[in-house]
């Protein structure tokens, strides 16, 4: 299995377990971390990481950060 279809494996786990309206934490840059839900699905940002858009937050985050 290559690079792109790993991450693609990671992001269908992810939407699997925690469809669209779940409720989620991301943690932000500075350590902040923020209730919120899963807004559209994970998918691979440019070829190179998996993100998730977030309810109430702007921009897609890294699934590293987002703990269900």
């Amino acid at each position: 299995m290559g690079i792109p279809e790993a991450m693609q494996g990671v992001c269908d786990v992810f939407n699997e377990k925690h469809p669209v309206g779940s409720s989620v934490t991301v943690i932000k840059d500075l350590g902040e971390r923020v209730e919120t839900s899963v807004k559209y699905p994970a998918e691979i940002m440019g070829g190179h990481s998996p993100v998730v858009w977030l309810k109430g937050i702007s921009g897609a985050h890294a699934l590293d950060r987002v703990i269900a």
